[in-house]
Formats: structure tokens, sequence, C-alpha cells
């Protein structure tokens, strides 16, 4: 995709401030001169447009699925220059679990819209839909809170998004490459293959070249993190555990690109649905997402030269 770019924003557990932290990434994005679309992905319980104090859209991803509406007729106005909102459809069963060739439908039709950045707001949890948006993204990011269960969840968010993307490339091409990876994905006390490390030590016996594809893959994964909720520098560090843990075991890399402390402004925003950033913009909460925007945007600048 040139010229634009698609963050996906998921996490490992519901409650950790994903959606809000989606809507004001967007809002950043947009005051910097940036067209973006919001797309409430959340195909299972759609509430981004709650976010922005605005009532249920009269057309959803459901009516773009159904050819009824093209992308641009489904868009909402949010009174954010820039930003427009692209509704999911929590009402509609169907669409809560979307065949992969629908998910493919969504993200092509979105790459040629004529934007800049597009934000796709996850549900929680690991199913094929979430798994599949995330991975298809040109940056991934992953909240999480300082809760022990939201890094554990995180850390296993991570790993079976990248298990997917790596099974779904292979699935048709690569039988070898497939059951290696069926049996690192089996409980520790019975797989034979303890890192992705050693995974990629048996591909080399094998082919040279399946190697060097799977390590580019590996590569180019990439997750950033988002500490939300934080309360001390200290809780930070045990944060840092997700990104230890899995380039030890599953051999990526993992960005930390910023924190948001817990304030009663953010509170105060999510009741009164009006945005941090439209709502109190000077605040330290607003400046930390606005440094958060900055650090993805720099590593984006960053990629771009090599």
């Amino acid at each position: 995709m040139i010229g634009k770019k698609i963050w996906a924003v998921g996490g490992g557990k519901g409650g950790v401030g994903k959606t809000v932290i989606t809507a004001n990434l967007a809002i950043a994005l947009a005051r910097m001169g940036n067209r973006v679309v919001l797309v409430d992905a959340d195909l299972g319980g759609s509430n981004l447009h709650i976010v922005f104090g605005l009532r249920a859209a009269k057309y959803t991803l459901n009516d773009f699925l159904g050819k009824r509406k093209s992308l641009e007729e489904i868009m909402q106005n949010v009174g954010v220059e820039n930003l427009k909102l692209i509704s999911g459809a929590s009402a509609i069963l169907g669409l809560a679990n979307p065949r992969y060739v629908q998910k493919l439908k969504v993200i092509n039709h979105l790459s040629r819209l004529d934007v800049d950045y597009i934000l796709l707001d996850l549900g929680a949890g690991t199913s094929y839909d979430v798994l599949d948006f995330f991975s298809v993204a040109d940056e991934r990011l992953v909240v999480v809170t300082p809760d022990p269960t939201s890094i554990q969840n995180a850390y296993g968010f991570i790993k079976t998004a990248l298990f997917r993307k790596l099974t779904r490339v292979y699935i048709r091409r690569n039988d070898f490459v497939c059951e290696l990876l069926r049996e690192l994905g089996k409980p520790k006390s019975v797989r034979s293959i303890e890192s992705m490390a050693q995974l990629v030590d048996k591909l080399e016996s094998e082919n040279g070249d399946i190697k060097y594809n799977f390590c580019r893959l590996l590569n180019d994964f990439r997750p950033q993190i988002i500490v939300n909720m934080l309360t001390t520098q200290d809780e930070q560090e045990s944060v840092g555990a997700v990104k230890l843990v899995a380039e030890k075991y599953l051999n990526i890399g993992v960005d930390l690109v910023g924190c948001v402390y817990v304030d009663q402004i953010i509170r105060k925003s999510v009741k009164t649905m009006t945005p941090l950033l439209l709502q109190s913009p000077d605040s330290s909460p607003a400046k930390e997402i606005e440094r958060i925007v900055g650090n993805i945007l720099e590593r984006e600048e960053e990629s771009n030269q090599y």
C-alpha cells in the first residue's frame, strides 16, 4: 500500500482502554493535517461511536459487505477536521465472524480510500477476525495495562497473532514449516522445540531460502506496545517483560512506544463521551498520547529508509 498506512490497535483482554486510546490516536493524527479514517473493527461489539457521543450509524460495514453501500457512503463525521468514522455492526450476528475473503475485501477497499491513515479498533481476545486484521496492518499496536493478567494476555495475543500470520503464509506452500509451527505451539511439557530460534535453525537445515523468507516475516511483524493506566514508573518496567519474553521465545522485536498515566481527566472524558484530545487537549494524558503518535511516526520514517 503506497501513500497510506494502516494501524491496527489490539489487546489481549478487554478493559485496557483500547478504544479510548485508538480514538485519541486518530484525533492526534488528524490534527497534524493527516486525512484519517477510524474503523470500528470490533465486529462483535461495535461501540467506537459512543466515545464521540454519536448515535449508532445508519450505515455500517455490514452494508458494505452486503454490497449495498461503498466505504465512502458509510463514513460518518465525528466533528473533527480530517477525521471520519466507519462503524461496525454488532447487531448483525453474521458479521461477527466474517470469512477471510470478506476481511481481505475490507482491507483492500480501505487501502484504496483517498486518505493518509486508517486506524482499526479491534475487538478484545484472539478470534480470527481480530488476528487477521491485526496481521495485515502496517503498524501493529498492542494496548496493555500493568495488571499481571493484562501483561500475560498481551504476550499471548502477540504470540497467537504471529502464529496465525505465519500459518496463513505457509499453509499451502510448505508442510514442513507448518508442522514445525504446530510443534512449537504445543504445551511446553510435550513440545520438542523450545523457541522460534530453534525452529529457524531447523529451517536452515532444510532450505536456506525458506529460512531467509521466514526470518523476513519475523522481522517485519514487530508489534508496538502502548502502556495504559500507568501509576508508577516501576509498573512500566514490569510491562517490559512482554518485550523480553517475545524477543527470547518468538525471535521478534517489540517496541515500547509510550505510556498513558491514570488521570481523572480521562475518566471524565469517557463519561461525557468527549474524546480526551478534544475535551482537555493541554492535559498530561493528551500530551502523552501525542508523544506516542510521534514515536510511531518516527519509527515509520526510520523503516522507510531501509
